[in-house]
């Protein structure tokens, strides 16, 4: 019999910010600054598995990057690309503009390293822009996130 391991991400348990101000909850109009949690903290349990006994581990994964994207009200989601790239060596800087003019809702999704757990939140109207800062491999693999924020 071979050993199936699937991990199912069951609690968010706390989360620190990039930026002080913010927090997880985000008002759909505010007029502030958002961010990303710096660290996404989880609890990772294994599916049953005959003849064994699965231990829980909690989990601190660090941010790794952002998604900027646009959902229908049917739930179709559509990733915006950065309208702007640029770098000095292995520092990179993507800008996107929020684009307000459509019947779609824009969010910010955060990606973390080593999980497909995301978190997401809607940008309010107020928030035109989003930047992301980050030092990359060769290949452009992000290797460490700088800076994260949409205002």
């Amino acid at each position: 019999m071979s050993l199936t391991k699937y991990i199912v991400q069951t609690l968010l348990l706390a989360a620190v910010s990039l930026s002080p101000r913010e927090g997880l909850v985000q008002e759909p109009n505010a007029s502030r600054e958002v961010s990303c949690p710096a660290v996404l903290e989880s609890i990772d349990t294994a599916g049953s598995v005959k003849d064994w006994s699965a231990e829980n581990a909690r989990m601190r994964r660090p941010v790794l990057r952002i998604s900027v994207l646009q959902k229908s009200a049917v739930g179709e989601e559509y990733d915006l690309a950065p309208d702007s790239t640029s770098n000095h060596g292995n520092v990179y800087q993507q800008i996107w503009s929020v684009p307000h003019n459509t019947e779609l809702k824009t969010y910010l999704r955060c990606r973390y390293k080593n999980t497909d757990t995301t978190l997401l939140t809607e940008l309010g109207v107020s928030i035109r822009q989003c930047e992301f800062k980050f030092t990359a491999d060769a290949h452009g693999t992000v290797l460490d996130p700088k800076q994260i924020r949409c205002f």
